[in-house]
C-alpha cells in the first residue's frame, strides 16, 4: 500500500507547472459546478441533491484555493499530486491540512503582523529591486493559516445533513436521507454518498435520541470515510445498525482527471486527443455515480445456540445484483459484480475542442462538454 502510494504520487517543484496545476483544478471544479447548476434548473425533483454537490464541490474548490496560499511561495515544501491515478492531490495533502487545523490559533500567534509584512515588502522592493520572496512566503502561509475553517474545507471525512422525509413515514417505520463525503486515502479521490434509509418505528426517532444518533453517525464515519465496493457500504450499514435498513445508496466518485501536462501512462488514444484543446483546458474529467437498491426485507434467523432457543431473528436487506443477461457489456457487468452494485452511470466531462476528436472512446459514458465561455453541452 504505501509502496504503491509513494510511486503514484509526484512532487510539484516548478511555480509555473504548480500555478498550471492549481488553475487547471479550479477550472475543472468551476465546470462542474456549471453542470450541476445545469441539472438543477432542468431537473427540479433532483434539486436537493444538486444542491448538496454544489455544496462538496464548493469545499473541494475552497481546499485547492487554500493549497494555492500554502505553496505559492514555500522555498522548502511543495505540493504532491497523484499522477498515475486520480490527478488530485495526494492524499498526504488533506491530511497536512487536517493535521494544521487544532493549531491554527496557536500558529497565527507566531505570525508578524500583517502590517509589517507588507511594510517590509515595499522596502525590500525598494532597496533590492526584486521580489522579497521570504515576506511574500509570511503573508502566504498567513493567508493559508486564516484559512484554516473546518466547516468550509473539503477533509477524509464530511459530515453531511439528515432529514426525516415525514411524508413518507408508515406504521413501521420512519424514512430518513443522510449525505456525506470522503477524500479515500487508497484512490486520493472524493466521494459523495447520499443514503435513503428507514428506521424501524419501535426506536427512538434518531432526531430525538442522541444515542441513537450518535451511534449511527459513528457507523456512517466508520464504513463511509473510505470507499470499499458500493454495496459493501451500504451491507455494513444494514448489518452494524439493527433498526436501520438502507433502502438506496448512491456514491458518486469525482474523478479521475486526466491531462496531457499532469497524467502519466494513459491510453495513447487519450493523450493523443487531450492536445486539441487549448493548454489549461486539455483534460479530461470523469464523473460515476453508483447506486445500490434494496429489493425489500428479509427475516433471516440468527444461527447462534442461544438465538436458537430464543427463536431470535434479525431484518435484513436484499440487495439487488446484476444478471449477466440483463447488462449490455462484459466490461459494464464486471464493473458492477466488482462493485457490488445495481447500477452505474458514467459521465465525462471535457473541452468541446475534444469532444470533437474522441470518435469511439468512453461508449459507455455520457459525454458532456463545455466550450470558452463555459456554456455547457450533452445534458
Amino acid at each position: 500500500m504505501l509502496e504503491h502510494q509513494r510511486i503514484n504520487s509526484t512532487l510539484i517543484e516548478c511555480k509555473d507547472d504548480y500555478a498550471k496545476y492549481i488553475n487547471k483544478m479550479r477550472l475543472a471544479f468551476s465546470i462542474l459546478m456549471k453542470v450541476y447548476t445545469v441539472q438543477q434548473d432542468r431537473d427540479h425533483e433532483a434539486e436537493k441533491e444538486q444542491e448538496v454537490v454544489l455544496f462538496y464541490i464548493q469545499k473541494l474548490m475552497n481546499t485547492f484555493e487554500l493549497l494555492r496560499y500554502k505553496y505559492l511561495f514555500n522555498q522548502k515544501q511543495f505540493l504532491k499530486i497523484d499522477q498515475t491515478d486520480s490527478g488530485f492531490v495526494h492524499f498526504s495533502e488533506i491530511m497536512g491540512i487536517q493535521t494544521d487545523i487544532p493549531f491554527k490559533s496557536d500558529k497565527l500567534s507566531l505570525c508578524d503582523d500583517v502590517y509589517d509584512i507588507k511594510e517590509n515588502m515595499i522596502s525590500f522592493m525598494l532597496n533590492n529591486h526584486e521580489q522579497p520572496l521570504d515576506d511574500l512566503e509570511k503573508m502566504s502561509n498567513l493567508k493559508y493559516l486564516q484559512g484554516l475553517n473546518e466547516h468550509e474545507l473539503f477533509l477524509f471525512f464530511n459530515p453531511g445533513r439528515l432529514t426525516l422525509l415525514s411524508d413518507e413515514c408508515s406504521d413501521t417505520h420512519r424514512k430518513y436521507s443522510y449525505h456525506w463525503a470522503c477524500y479515500d486515502k487508497t484512490t486520493n479521490m472524493p466521494y459523495i454518498y447520499f443514503l435513503e434509509f428507514d428506521q424501524s418505528i419501535e426506536s427512538e426517532p434518531l432526531e430525538n435520541n442522541m444515542e441513537n444518533a450518535d451511534r449511527f453517525y459513528d457507523v456512517i464515519k466508520q464504513e463511509g470515510s473510505r470507499v470499499p465496493a458500493a454495496g459493501i457500504v451500504a451491507r455494513a450499514i444494514d448489518q452494524r445498525l439493527p433498526d436501520i435498513h438502507p433502502k438506496v445508496l448512491k456514491r458518486i466518485c469525482i474523478g479521475p482527471i486526466y491531462s496531457s501536462h499532469f497524467s502519466e501512462n494513459i491510453e495513447e488514444s487519450v493523450s493523443s486527443v487531450l492536445l486539441y484543446a487549448d493548454e489549461g483546458e486539455q483534460f479530461i474529467f470523469h464523473l460515476t455515480e453508483q447506486f445500490v437498491f434494496s429489493e425489500g426485507s428479509v427475516a433471516i434467523k440468527n444461527q447462534g445456540m442461544l438465538s436458537k432457543i430464543l427463536s431470535e431473528t434479525k431484518v435484513r436487506e436484499k440487495f439487488s445484483l446484476p444478471n449477466p443477461e440483463s447488462i449490455d457489456g462484459h466490461d459494464m457487468f464486471n464493473e458492477l459484480d466488482e462493485q457490488k452494485a445495481s447500477m452505474i452511470r458514467k459521465q465525462v466531462i471535457m473541452p468541446h475542442a475534444i469532444h470533437q476528436h474522441i470518435e469511439n472512446l468512453f461508449e459507455n459514458s455520457s459525454i458532456i462538454s463545455f466550450n470558452k465561455e463555459g456554456n455547457i453541452n450533452g445534458i
